[in-house]
C-alpha cells in the first residue's frame, strides 16, 4: 500500500479562501527511471518561475525542502503562495503542470477528497476472504471466514460399499452425498453473507469476485446491494483483484435524466446558492470568469478566476457530493436539492 497524503474537506475549503495571492499550484507526475538529472532541472525551473510571480526566495526554498521530503517516487500536487507552503502525495495525475493565479487550482484534488472505501469479497469455496479498499489501496480484513469444507460431512469413517451392495444402495448413495453437499453449500453461503453483511458499514459498497455460478448463489440469500465481477480469485493477485473490483466503483456516472442542470451558467449560482445536492465535473473542466451574484450571471473572461473552481468548493461548503468523472454531457452536471 502505497502512503498518500490525506486531504479533508475543511483543508481544501481553507486553501480556497487563502487569499495571499499569487498563488502558485504544481502538479508533478513522479520521476521516470533514469530521469534524475531532467526532474532536478524541473524543479529548478519551477523554483525560478515561483520567484518571477513575487514568491520570495524563502519561500521557494521551503518549498523546495517540502518537494525534496516527500520524494519523486510518486506524483505530488503542490500549493505555494508568500505565507502558505502546502505539498500533497497523489495517487496519480492526468498532466503535469504549474499554474499561477489569484487562487489554488483545487478541483484535481476532489477525486482524492476522503478516498471512497468499499469491501471486496473474493468468494472461494476453499478460502473465501474479505479485503477493505479505497480507490488507490487496499489491506485484508479482520474478518476471517469459513471455507465450504466446513460445512461438509466428515465422510473419513463412511462405511464402503463393498461388492455385495446393490446398484440401488449405490445410487442412494450417491444421492445421499449430493444431497449433503447440496446442504452444505447453503449454508456457506447463507453463512457468508450473513458473516460479510453484519461487518460492512451500509454506506459502504460491497464489490464480490467470483466465478457465475458461485456469484448466483451468493445472490439467493444477500439482503444488501452488491456489485459483482465474474472471475477466479484464484487466478489473479489481490493487486489485479483490487483493479478488477475498483473499475465498478470508481465509474459514477449521470445519465440524460437522471440531472437537473448543467454547465457553468447554471451550476454556479445554484452551487453558490446551497441547492446543489451532487455535482459531477468532468476531468480537466475550467471555465474562465467573473460571476455578478446580483444579476446571477457570468462574464467569461481568460483573465478571470476559474470558475469551475468556485463552483466545486461552494457545492462542498453546502455539504454537497462532489465527484470528478470522466465522460459527462457538459463540463459540470448536477442534482438539487429542490
Amino acid at each position: 500500500m502505497n502512503s498518500y497524503s490525506p486531504i479533508t474537506r475543511d483543508e481544501l475549503i481553507a486553501l480556497f479562501q487563502h487569499r495571499d495571492a499569487p498563488q502558485l499550484s504544481i502538479f508533478l507526475d513522479r520521476e521516470r527511471p533514469g530521469a534524475r538529472k531532467t526532474a532536478i532541472l524541473k524543479r529548478r525551473r519551477l523554483l525560478e518561475a515561483a520567484e518571477a510571480q513575487g514568491i520570495s526566495r524563502v519561500r521557494t526554498r521551503k518549498l523546495k525542502e517540502e518537494l525534496d521530503h516527500v520524494g519523486r517516487s510518486t506524483p505530488t500536487i503542490a500549493f505555494q503562495s508568500s505565507s502558505l507552503t502546502r505539498v500533497l502525495r497523489v495517487p496519480r495525475i492526468t498532466q503535469e503542470k504549474i499554474l499561477f493565479g489569484d487562487r489554488f487550482h483545487l478541483t484535481p484534488l476532489l477525486e482524492f477528497l476522503a478516498p471512497h472505501r468499499f469491501h471486496i469479497l473474493l468468494l472461494d469455496f476453499d478460502q473465501p476472504r474479505l479485503l477493505e479498499a479505497t480507490l488507490f489501496a487496499y489491506k485484508p480484513s479482520s474478518l476471517r471466514l469459513p471455507s465450504a469444507f466446513d460445512f461438509l460431512t466428515d465422510h473419513r469413517h463412511e462405511r464402503h460399499l463393498g461388492g455385495h451392495s446393490s446398484s440401488h444402495s449405490i445410487r442412494h448413495g450417491h444421492a445421499e452425498r449430493k444431497k449433503q453437499h447440496e446442504s452444505a453449500a447453503k449454508r456457506f453461503f447463507r453463512e457468508i453473507c450473513k458473516e460479510v453483511e453484519s461487518h460492512i458499514p451500509n454506506e459502504n459498497p460491497l464489490v464480490v469476485i467470483g466465478l457465475s455460478q458461485w456469484l448466483g448463489r451468493f445472490a439467493q440469500h444477500a439482503t444488501r446491494p452488491f456489485d459483482s465481477v465474474e472471475a477466479s480469485p484464484k487466478a489473479f493477485p489481490f493487486q489485479e483483484l483490487h483493479a478488477m473490483a475498483k473499475e465498478v466503483v470508481d465509474t459514477p456516472q449521470v445519465s440524460a435524466n437522471e440531472y437537473d442542470i448543467s454547465g457553468i451558467h447554471q451550476v454556479l449560482p445554484m452551487a453558490l446558492e446551497g441547492r446543489v445536492a451532487t455535482l459531477q465535473i468532468k476531468r480537466g473542466a475550467r471555465a474562465f470568469g467573473r460571476y455578478d451574484p446580483k444579476r446571477r450571471q457570468i462574464i467569461t473572461s481568460p483573465k478571470g478566476e476559474d470558475l469551475v473552481n468556485r463552483a466545486a468548493i461552494a457545492a462542498l461548503r453546502q455539504g454537497a457530493d462532489v465527484q470528478i468523472v470522466e465522460t459527462a454531457p457538459t463540463q459540470l452536471v448536477a442534482q438539487l436539492r429542490y
